[in-house]
């Protein structure tokens, strides 16, 4: 894909996805932990959870195998963030929490840290 700026006059070139993906199986537990923007390359992994909580993923095209087992997968985040202001995400996060939570889900389980706020800046040792 190529992008071009006019004022600059200049041509950019954008290459892309590169590196290994994150290698998700539809089953099993996996534990995350991300702190400012490291937590980016994993939200696409919390929209997937969320939109096979909610059912959608068929009705967007997925196909069973393609598609997170909601019984069989677990997601443990554990994020961290310098204050509630400086935070990624974060209504995505509590929402999946919230509706995981109303629905007797165990799927999905959230651990925030503010360094900066009194509640919740210890550090994980």
């Amino acid at each position: 894909m190529k992008f071009f700026d006019q004022k600059a006059l200049h041509s950019f070139e954008v290459k892309g996805p590169m590196g290994k993906p994150l290698g998700i199986e539809s089953t099993g537990t996996y534990i995350v932990f991300a702190g400012g923007t490291g937590l980016l390359p994993f939200m696409d992994l919390v929209a997937q959870l969320a939109l096979a909580n909610l059912g959608l993923c068929q009705r967007l095209g997925q196909t069973a195998s393609d598609s997170i087992n909601i019984n069989a997968f677990k997601l443990r985040l554990y994020v961290s963030f310098q204050s509630r202001e400086e935070s990624l995400g974060m209504e995505l996060l509590t929402a999946l929490e919230s509706f995981c939570k109303s629905r007797n889900l165990k799927n999905f389980e959230l651990f925030q840290r503010f360094s900066k706020e009194k509640v919740n800046a210890a550090r994980w040792d």
